[in-house]
């Protein structure tokens, strides 16, 4: 009598060719790891039941027959005849696909047809960076594609099989043994034969050099072959289609999905947001974000927000991405550790960049490489899938995926050629930015960290000129605390270098930041010093300037009168001596503006084609474009949108010309009134979107706040009352974030304005109670803000026929306005009558 085979090593070998760890069967098939190690190591001979059994064999793909000798030796079949394997029962190999994959529909529908074209001989070859998920979705495919293959679907595992093996494995799905054939060249024609009149997919998974598959690959014309590999150069797939498999998009919601599929719940809006901030943490790649819910999902202890601070902490740590077998350094560490020496040595210097884009010409110059040198070694990077490009209209430019950055810090390099290089980077970037102020909006990360090395290394000469630079987009991009860090750094080491010119732009600068703030004391005290400073003959030329910010400061305290002061001081001062003519430029601006809040319509034009001439002359376009914006939105208060949409058109070509991002959010967000006001509605919308998109890219959260305000300010017209609601709960989150208190105030009050605008009171006045509650203990009575926000308090507690209540608001409001020549100081008026209020108890009134 035979023995029958032992029912673990039968198991042993099914799970051995399917390569899949214990760990994983149990997450697939849902039975504990601990009953599967049972069943491996003999401990377990006769499982009680087989329905465990048949959910394993079909993760493992076993075919009838195999299933059946499974059974057979755990005693739950009597002894099957053994019967060959004919061309009838079609192979299907496949690895088992994720049961919780999600997404790439697109991309999929895309592949598909691609497969499917009929009396087409298919490759199609899908790359990418490792951990991207490819394997994946090859296996998503195969299941959805088997039917379209009558004989079959064939899976080699290329990173671990030989072509000896990988053909014996093809032979095998067919029922013939071809171990005869002793050589590759008569084992590949004997495997072709067989295949000649058959239709099938052929997946070649993780293909490293087309040499691997050259014995392999089939010709016979029912074949399509399907190859993942992380080579973008893969001359095997020479001709055929190739499709580019890249991490999640943040703009869609497969990462949620991932997510969702995994944990097996639906979220609250907390958990939401922290989930979307642990996928841009993890660079939205697939791998790190299955093993972040897999980890939330089966480890005990964990919350949402807890796994959110963990990698907040440890700077995305790689130590936290790993579960089970599952680890996404292992998974780079396979692209990496091939390369040469100095590849790996190229590839560690690109950390530098701290995962941000670059040129080729910042890496050559950073490390002191030939420029030609350069360039092939970041093509061949980015062939091997170890940085990503992307093709611009002046210059191609390169990136390190978030997670490989921190994988590839580990790699050595020389702490002298770090000391080097960082030294180039302050010098590249800082001077950069002094002829390309285009550059500073782009790539604004990048000087952030020139200016932190050149700190650190003590490079005061290129930190005091890279700052002054670069400041008109840091003071966009970097917060108030942030801001006012560089800015004391930099008046400090310019008055050790006794570069009192410095001082004052420094103080300049701090002052416009307090305004910002509210920051009253701060304010008044720095002007002082600024006085001080510029009575000295040789600084008389930063007098103007100081007019400009006592004017501005001016206004914000609600002291009207005293700016227009200000402002026509500046500008005497300005004609007279040898300032710079920007700050002529900007003292007609803000003329210009101060006559428009008052509505001297014809004042406000005159003053902004002053300024817009030597604009021109001077060839500064960043204050063209900031020009032609305000002359748009004055034409717009006219009711006179030909003329605005000239004005926001010329403005908006010369910012693209130059690049100017931040300014083509703001002209988008002008444009896309303007569309609406002229019926274009769905223009109007595209408008919206590009610049509440530009604002976002750049992380300019004062700007992105008030676009979605005003995109709210237009659904509400609509008559999309839910979504002009959401817009304005996402400007009021975005205002907050941006950390500008006067951006804040601007958003609440506009929202507010709507309300009341509709006679819905009650919202209106809890709005204008947010106005009051934003501005900061110590901001003036006198400002507008707080003028504005008392007054909507006023017209909300009359629309709700709480006249009594509305009295000390309007004291505020009269009080705040007492020095401001504004149209609604009538209206103020009115009401104070109608309330039974005595003006005469107003001083200034």
């Amino acid at each position: 009598m035979t023995d029958l085979p032992l029912f673990g090593d039968v198991l042993q070998q099914y799970v051995n060719r399917s390569a899949y760890t214990a760990g994983q069967l149990s997450r697939l098939s849902g039975i504990p790891k601990t009953t599967i190690v049972s069943w491996l190591n003999g401990q377990v001979q006769k499982p009680q039941t087989a329905d465990g059994l048949t959910q394993l064999a079909k993760i493992l793909h076993l075919n009838k027959q195999e299933t059946e000798s499974l059974l057979h030796a755990a005693g739950h079949l009597p002894h099957p005849k053994r019967t060959a394997v004919t061309n009838s029962s079609a192979p299907f190999q496949a690895v088992p696909k994720l049961p919780y994959f999600s997404g790439r529909e697109r991309l999929i529908a895309q592949i598909e047809a691609t497969i499917l074209d009929a009396g087409q001989e298919n490759i199609v070859c899908l790359h990418g960076m490792g951990g991207v998920g490819k394997t994946a979705l090859a296996a998503e495919l195969a299941y959805r594609l088997r039917p379209s293959f009558p004989d079959g679907v064939l899976w080699l595992e290329m990173n671990r099989t030989g072509p000896m093996a990988a053909l014996a494995t093809m032979a095998h799905g067919y029922g013939l043994d071809v171990s005869p054939f002793a050589d590759v060249a008569g084992r590949a024609r004997a495997v072709s034969q067989l295949l000649a009149d058959k239709q099938f997919l052929l997946v070649l998974d993780d293909v490293q050099r087309s040499a691997e598959i050259a014995d392999i690959l089939p010709t016979t014309p029912g074949c399509t072959v399907l190859i993942t590999t992380r080579r973008r150069d893969l001359a095997a797939a020479i001709g055929g289609q190739r499709f580019e498999i890249r991490p999640f998009s943040a703009e869609e919601d497969d990462a949620l999905n991932l997510f969702h599929c995994l944990l097996q719940r639906d979220f609250d809006n907390d958990e939401k947001e922290a989930l979307w901030q642990i996928a841009e943490l993890l660079g939205y790649l697939p791998l790190a974000l299955a093993i972040a819910a897999s980890r939330l999902a089966y480890e005990p202890g964990w919350h949402v927000a807890d796994f959110l601070a963990r990698l907040q902490q440890t700077a995305v740590s790689l130590d936290v991405l790993t579960f089970e077998d599952l680890s996404v350094q292992r998974s780079f560490a396979l692209s990496y550790e091939q390369l040469p020496a100095h590849l790996q040595q190229f590839l560690a210097g690109l950390t530098i960049f701290g995962g941000h884009s670059f040129t080729d010409t910042a890496v050559a110059t950073v490390h002191n490489l030939p420029l030609i040198e350069t360039q092939d070694s970041l093509r061949t990077l980015h062939n091997l899938s170890l940085i990503q490009a992307q093709a611009g209209e002046a210059d191609t430019r390169y990136q390190l995926h978030p997670l490989l950055q921190a994988c590839v810090q580990k790699l050595p390099m020389p702490e002298n050629g770090r000391v080097e290089a960082e030294q180039n980077y302050v010098r590249y970037y800082l001077s950069h930015v002094q002829s390309d102020l285009a550059a500073a909006f782009q790539d604004v990360a990048l000087f952030r960290e020139a200016l932190r090395l050149a700190e650190r290394h003590k490079l005061w000469s290129e930190f005091l000129y890279g700052l002054e630079a670069a400041y008109p987009a840091l003071q966009f991009s970097l917060s108030p605390k942030e801001l006012e860090r560089l800015l004391q750094s930099a008046e400090s080491v310019a008055e050790r270098l006794g570069q009192t010119e410095v001082v004052i732009w420094c103080r300049l600068r701090r002052v416009a930041l307090a305004r910002h703030q509210a920051a009253v004391p701060t304010i008044s005290e720095t002007l002082r010093s600024l006085t001080v400073l510029t009575r000295e003959p040789r600084l008389a030329r930063y007098r103007p300037a100081v007019c400009l910010a006592k004017g501005k400061t001016a206004v914000s305290n609600g002291n009207w009168i005293a700016a227009n002061q200000y402002y026509e001081e500046g500008v005497h001062l300005a004609q007279t001596g040898s300032p710079s003519p920007h700050v002529l430029i900007d003292l007609w601006q803000a003329q210009g503006n101060l006559a428009r809040w008052r509505g001297q319509q014809e004042t406000a034009v005159s003053l902004y084609q002053q300024a817009l001439s030597l604009a021109q002359q001077t060839q500064d376009p960043f204050r063209l474009a900031t020009l032609y914006d305000h002359l748009a939105w004055l034409a717009i208060e006219q009711d006179d949108y030909d003329a605005a949409d000239a004005a926001g058109t010329q403005g908006m070509a010369i910012a693209e010309k130059m690049g100017h991002r931040e300014r083509l959010a703001i002209l988008y967000n002008t444009l896309a009134v303007v569309r609406h006001h002229q019926g274009d509605w769905a223009e109007s919308q595209r408008y919206q979107q590009a610049g509440f998109d530009y604002a976002r890219s750049l992380h300019l959260k004062a700007h992105a706040a008030s676009i979605a305000a005003n995109r709210g300010g237009l659904a509400w017209q609509k008559g999309r009352v839910a979504q002009a609601e959401q817009f304005w709960q996402e400007s009021d989150l975005l205002a907050q974030q941006s950390q500008d208190v006067n951006n804040l105030v601007n958003v609440r009050l506009y929202r507010a304005g709507k309300y009341l605008q509709a006679e819905q009171y009650v919202k209106s006045l809890m709005q204008y109670r947010a106005v009051l509650a934003a501005l900061p203990p110590q901001a003036s009575r006198t400002s507008c803000g707080y003028g504005k926000g008392s007054l909507g308090i006023v017209q909300s507690l009359l629309g709700l026929g709480q006249k009594n209540a509305a009295r000390p608001y309007l004291m505020a409001s009269l009080t705040a306005f007492a020095r401001v020549d504004l149209p609604m100081v009538a209206e103020i008026r009115r009401l104070a009558l109608s309330l039974q209020i005595d003006l005469e108890d107003i001083p200034q009134f």
